[in-house]
């Protein structure tokens, strides 16, 4: 017998299946990431086709299946239109998204993360820098699941990293490298000291209050870079997304 069970969740992903099915990937509060098929949401006429867009959070009914669960009802609670209909919050959109699928276990709930995800959406949704807000999303989003980046100390030596001093980010690692340990390993990427006192502060800034923060565009860019290929590197494979 089938088990129904009711959640929260934000669609990730909306993959074709059959004639008139999709398979939605979906972050949900309470059960994780997790895979279900919409039967028939492709016709026009059908209830569930706007409840099944990315992006969009919803209550859902959910039948638990072996493979895929089935997608029962679902209740629109936000269609975040303004990110749908803006291609630069949707490129943003989309990567978290990637990242949320790449980094979160099937089945492996975590409403910490979820929250967060849903705050981040909600900022996106009517933010003027949603560059800023992305960089914040991707530095939080993977300490909060447990790849936060060594920035106090070496990772190479274990020496201590003074406040307001560069260093060179060790993508492999997720940690910074001192000067004498950069001269013998070339695969770091230099971070002026700019660059290390924003992302030691975004680790612990509101994120409410982030539209007060100002950077130099040199240094976001150091940080971007060096995050993305953070990511890239923890997950094994490239982030497509970012293609």
């Amino acid at each position: 017998m089938l088990t129904l069970y009711r959640t929260e969740g934000i669609i990730l992903r909306v993959r074709p299946f059959g004639e008139a099915d999709r398979i939605l990937t979906i972050l949900t509060r309470t059960e994780g990431v997790i895979e279900a098929v919409a039967r028939g949401a492709r016709r026009p006429r059908s209830r569930l086709v706007g409840a099944t867009l990315p992006f969009t959070q919803i209550q859902a009914m959910i039948f638990r299946g072996k493979s895929l669960d089935n997608l029962s009802q679902a209740e629109i609670v936000n269609t975040f239109s303004a990110i749908r209909e803006d291609l630069l919050r949707t490129a943003y959109g989309t990567y978290w998204c990637e990242l949320a699928y790449e980094f979160m276990g099937q089945r492996d709930p975590n409403e910490e993360v979820y929250l967060f995800f849903l705050a981040s959406l909600l900022m996106l949704d009517s933010t003027d820098d949603p560059g800023l807000l992305s960089i914040y999303f991707e530095l939080r989003f993977l300490a909060q699941l447990g790849y936060r980046p060594a920035l106090d100390c070496c990772c190479g030596c274990g020496k201590s990293m003074a406040e307001g001093g560069a260093g060179s980010f060790l993508t492999s690692s997720g940690g910074l490298l001192c000067s004498s340990c950069t001269q013998s390993n070339a695969s770091g990427e230099v971070l002026s000291a700019a660059a290390v006192g924003f992302m030691r502060m975004l680790l612990v800034w509101d994120l409410r209050k982030l539209n007060v923060l100002k950077l130099p565009d040199t240094a976001r860019l150091e940080v971007k870079n060096g995050i993305r290929r953070f990511a890239a590197e923890q997950s094994g494979k490239p982030l497509k997304s970012l293609d």
